[in-house]
C-alpha cells in the first residue's frame, strides 16, 4: 500500500509538472507568435500569406514520397537499438528531405506563371527550412521516445520565439515576404540544434536495412498511403486551391484565419506527448488507454469550447482593431474555421490511440482518403463560389465528417459506447482526486 501510495504521488506530480512545462512551452510560443505576427500582418499583405502557403503546399507534396510512418515506428518499436534504429531513421530522412532543395528549379519553371518572378530564391529558402525540420525529426522522436519533453518544449519555445522575431526585422527592412521564409529558416535550425544538444542519440553509421524494412511493413503503407491524400485535407492544399482560383488575396485571408482558428491544436499537441510514451508502454491494454483518452477528453470540452465560442463572437471586434483594417474580411473566414479548429482538436486525439496503442496505422489511412475525397470534390466549388469562405466551409464540413467516423473506431476499440463515454466523462469530472490515480497506477503495477 505504501508503495502504490508513493506511485500515485509521483505519477501524479510527473503528470502536472510535464502538463505545465509543455502547456507554457507551447502556449509561451503562442503568445509571442501572436505578438509578433500582429506587426508583420501590418508589415505584409494578405497576398504575402498566401504566397508562402501556396509554396509550401507544392513542398508538401514530396511527403507522399518521403512519408512512411518512420516517426511512428521509431517511437513504436523501443525494441530494436536505440543507435540502429535513429541512425537509420536519421539516414533516410537526411536523403529523402534533401529531395525538395533538388528539385526548386523544376516547381520554378512549372509554376513560372502563377508564382512571381523572385518564385525560385523563395522557394530555395523553403525547401532548405523543409530538409532542416526533416533531419530534426530524428532527434525529436527520440527525446519523446525517452520522454524528454522538458526539453522540447524549451528548445520549440525559444526556436519560434527568435523565428518570429527574425520575420519582424527581415519585414522592417523591406524583405516582404522572404520575411516569412527566414522566420521558417531560423526556427528549424536553430530548433535542430537544442535537439541534437539534448538528444542522448547524436549521431551514428549503424544503418540497417532490415529496420528500414521493419519500419516499412509497420507503418510504411498505411503511412504512405494516407500521406498521398493527406496532400488535400490540411493547411496547405487549400491556400493553393484557394489562389489558383480566387486569387493570392483570398489564400492570405484563409491562410491567417486557418492559424488563428486552429490554436486548440496546441493542446492537442501537449496532450498527446504525455500520452503517446503511455499509449506505447500499455499497448492493448484497454482499461488504461481508456481511462487516459476519456479523462483528456473531458478536461479539452471544458477548456476548449467556451473559449473558441467567444473569439468567434467577438472577432468582428477584435481583428480589425488588432490586425487592421485591410484583415476586416478574414472576420467571416475565421468564424466559419473555429468550428473547423474545435473538431480537429478532438479528431487529432484519436491518431496516436489508435496508431500507437493498437498498432491499427491503416484506420487513419482510411479516415484520410475520406477527408481528401470530400475536400477535392467540394472544394472547387465552393472556392469558385464564395472564395475563403468556400475553402473554410470545405475543410470545416470534411473535418466533422471525418471526426465521426474516426471517434467510432476509437470508442470501438476501446470498448466504450456513447453512453458509457458519458458517464466516464461524468465521472473524471465529478471525481477529479486521487481515485482514478489510485486505480491507474494499480492497473500498471498488476499488468
Amino acid at each position: 500500500m505504501v508503495q502504490i501510495k508513493s506511485l500515485i504521488n509521483l505519477f501524479r506530480h510527473k503528470v502536472i509538472a510535464d502538463f505545465t512545462i509543455l502547456a507554457v512551452g507551447q502556449y509561451g510560443g503562442m503568445v509571442i507568435n501572436i505578438g509578433f505576427s500582429l506587426v508583420l500582418a501590418r508589415l505584409l499583405a494578405p497576398a504575402d500569406f498566401g504566397l508562402i502557403a501556396s509554396a509550401m503546399f507544392l513542398l508538401n507534396m514530396f511527403n507522399w514520397v518521403s512519408e512512411w510512418g518512420w516517426e511512428s515506428a521509431l517511437m513504436a518499436h523501443k525494441q530494436v537499438d536505440l543507435d540502429q534504429a535513429a541512425s537509420t531513421h536519421f539516414f533516410v530522412r537526411f536523403v529523402l528531405g534533401a529531395i525538395p532543395v533538388l528539385l526548386v528549379p523544376f516547381f520554378a519553371t512549372v509554376f513560372e506563371k502563377m508564382l512571381p518572378s523572385y518564385a525560385p530564391g523563395l522557394l530555395f529558402f523553403l525547401a532548405l527550412a523543409y530538409w532542416i525540420e526533416k533531419v530534426g525529426l530524428t532527434y525529436k522522436t527520440v527525446l519523446e521516445r525517452h520522454s524528454l519533453l522538458k526539453s522540447l518544449a524549451l528548445f520549440e519555445f525559444i526556436s519560434a520565439s527568435l523565428g518570429i522575431a527574425a520575420a519582424v526585422v527581415a519585414a522592417f527592412n523591406g524583405f516582404g515576404v522572404f520575411s516569412l521564409a527566414i522566420q521558417r529558416l531560423v526556427e528549424k535550425s536553430i530548433v535542430l540544434i537544442g535537439y541534437i544538444w539534448a538528444s542522448p542519440w547524436k549521431f551514428g553509421f549503424s544503418f540497417r536495412w532490415s529496420i528500414v524494412k521493419m519500419f516499412f511493413v509497420t507503418f510504411g503503407v498505411a503511412s504512405w498511403v494516407g500521406g498521398l491524400f493527406n496532400l488535400a485535407i490540411y493547411e496547405y492544399f487549400m491556400p493553393f486551391l484557394i489562389g489558383s482560383f480566387a486569387g493570392m488575396h483570398q489564400a492570405g485571408l484563409f491562410a491567417k484565419a486557418f492559424s488563428l482558428a486552429t490554436f486548440p491544436l496546441m493542446l492537442t499537441a501537449v496532450c498527446n506527448r504525455l500520452l503517446s510514451p503511455l499509449y506505447t508502454q500499455h499497448q492493448f491494454c484497454v482499461p488504461i488507454l481508456r481511462r487516459c483518452f476519456v479523462h483528456v477528453q473531458t478536461y479539452k470540452v471544458f477548456v476548449l469550447l467556451p473559449l473558441q465560442f467567444f473569439l468567434a463572437i467577438l472577432a468582428p471586434t477584435w481583428i480589425p482593431m488588432v490586425f487592421g483594417g485591410h484583415w476586416a474580411e478574414m472576420v467571416i473566414v475565421y468564424q466559419i474555421m473555429t468550428f473547423y479548429g474545435l473538431v480537429r482538436a478532438f479528431f487529432d486525439d484519436v491518431p496516436p490511440l489508435v496508431s500507437l496503442g493498437f498498432k491499427k496505422p491503416w484506420e487513419l489511412t482510411k479516415n484520410q482518403i475520406v477527408q481528401s475525397v470530400l475536400t477535392v470534390v467540394v472544394g472547387p466549388v465552393a472556392v469558385l463560389s464564395f472564395g475563403a469562405c468556400g475553402g473554410a466551409f470545405t475543410m470545416s464540413f470534411s473535418m466533422l465528417v471525418a471526426a465521426v467516423l474516426f471517434w467510432k473506431v476509437a470508442l470501438y476499440r476501446i470498448k466504450c459506447s456513447p453512453i458509457k463515454l458519458f458517464i466516464l466523462a461524468r465521472s473524471a469530472v465529478m471525481r477529479p482526486g486521487g481515485v482514478k490515480w489510485k486505480e491507474y497506477i494499480q492497473s500498471t503495477v498488476n499488468d
